[in-house]
C-alpha cells in the first residue's frame, strides 16, 4: 500500500511538472489550493480531525 501511495505521488508531481511546460502559472495555481481542500476533506472524514 505504502508504494501504491508513493507511485501515485510521484505520478502527481510529474504530471503536474509536464503541465506547467504547456501552461501559465496563474492558470495552474487554482490546482494548488483545491489540493489544501481536499487534504482538509480527507483528513477530516478520514481521521475525524
Amino acid at each position: 500500500m505504502m508504494l501504491a501511495l508513493g507511485g501515485f505521488g510521484m505520478a502527481a508531481h510529474l504530471l503536474l511538472t509536464h503541465a506547467f511546460r504547456y501552461a501559465a502559472p496563474a492558470l495552474l495555481a487554482p490546482f494548488g489550493y483545491v489540493q489544501i481542500v481536499f487534504a482538509g476533506l480527507l483528513g477530516l472524514l478520514v481521521f475525524q480531525h
